[in-house]
């Protein structure tokens, strides 16, 4: 897969798949982007490139706080606005919105478990706009499908959509083996103004059942009432 800012020339490589898609994380919301591809052969042989493809990333993020995601205005398995899915593994076994499950009626996150392959599945919400050396307080609540089939799974947040981008693990449960949701809340502090995006990274061991995620918020941390005496 070769990129390039300008139509004409310098194409760069910037990947290489044995997959019929590609999905490119590395990109500057608004800006164009003209593709070629290639194919490979004996590992040795190359094509000539493709024809030209463009593709402008749209600049949606979440401005506004209190942010709520409960999925329950999505019709299944439509994903949120500016939400992404990265199937690391590459089966047939990913995220999706489901209808049913939720902590919340109708809809929640859904990640359905591959009786051959170990989850390697992320969910990417949309870029949250946030200032620095202000806390922040994210949310969610999940549950396994079974006591019997306990799932994994991580959180993370970085600057850019991508499992390479996801830098700092906020949190991460390798033991969930409850049926009924459970919450948990964590503190963020982002080190400079931008966009951050958060991941939740499914990592179960193949053949267990079903991990699901809802109810998502994003707040501004409670401050703490500052009391004068005399």
């Amino acid at each position: 897969v070769y990129r390039s800012e300008n139509e004409n020339s310098d194409f760069t490589l910037i990947a290489t798949t044995d997959n019929m898609s590609y999905t490119d994380y590395n990109i500057v919301p608004d800006q164009q982007y003209f593709y070629k591809v290639s194919a490979i052969i004996d590992s040795i042989h190359e094509s000539q490139p493709s024809n030209t493809a463009s593709a402008t990333p749209t600049g949606y993020s979440i401005s506004e706080l209190p942010f709520v995601e409960n999925f329950d205005e999505l019709e299944a398995p439509v994903l949120p606005q500016g939400a992404i899915i990265e199937n690391s593994n590459n089966d047939d076994k990913t995220w999706f919105v489901n209808n049913g499950g939720a902590n919340s009626e109708p809809n929640c996150l859904k990640y359905a478990y591959s009786s051959e392959n170990a989850a390697d599945d992320w969910f990417f919400l949309a870029p949250v706009e946030m200032q620095e050396n202000v806390q922040y307080n994210i949310s969610f609540n999940y549950r396994a499908n079974s006591t019997l089939f306990p799932e994994k799974m991580d959180f993370y947040v970085g600057r850019i959509a991508g499992s390479q981008n996801m830098q700092t693990q906020l949190f991460t449960n390798e033991n969930i083996n409850f049926t009924t949701y459970e919450n948990v809340a964590i503190n963020f502090i982002p080190e400079e103004s931008g966009r951050y995006v958060f991941g939740w990274h499914v990592d179960s061991d193949a053949d267990m059942a079903a991990l699901y995620v809802d109810d998502i918020h994003i707040e501004l941390s409670p401050t703490q009432p500052i009391i004068g005496l005399n």
